[in-house]
């Protein structure tokens, strides 16, 4: 199994264990609606805690800090590249000048 199903069976397992929780009937709609949003809640919980432990152990903040400082870096790669053609451009149209002028 991948990780990514792993994850996504332990985020579905609290939805299962109230689905199977016992329920006595009653006349009131407001109890199930009131359970259902507790349920919800629940799980919402414990996905943002499992999210936020997940995020820890692969280090994700991390890999985006590196990833960031890359950025960074390929920017200044890149305008250096830029203004060395530039730089390189009007070299040429200096020399094809003096050229012209010759002839």
């Amino acid at each position: 199994m991948t990780k990514r199903t792993i994850l996504a069976l332990i985020s579905l397992l609290p939805l299962a264990s109230f689905g199977q929780a016992y329920s006595e009937p009653n006349n009131s709609g407001i109890g199930s609606v009131v359970g259902i949003l507790l349920g919800i809640g629940i799980c919402v919980v414990i996905f943002m805690v499992l999210r936020q432990a997940f995020l820890w152990y692969w280090k994700v903040e991390v890999i985006i800090k590196k990833q960031d400082e890359q950025i960074q870096l390929l920017k200044g790669i890149y305008k250096s590249i830029e203004e060395n053609n530039r730089l390189t451009q009007s070299q040429i149209e200096l020399t094809i000048g003096k050229e012209e002028n010759k002839v």
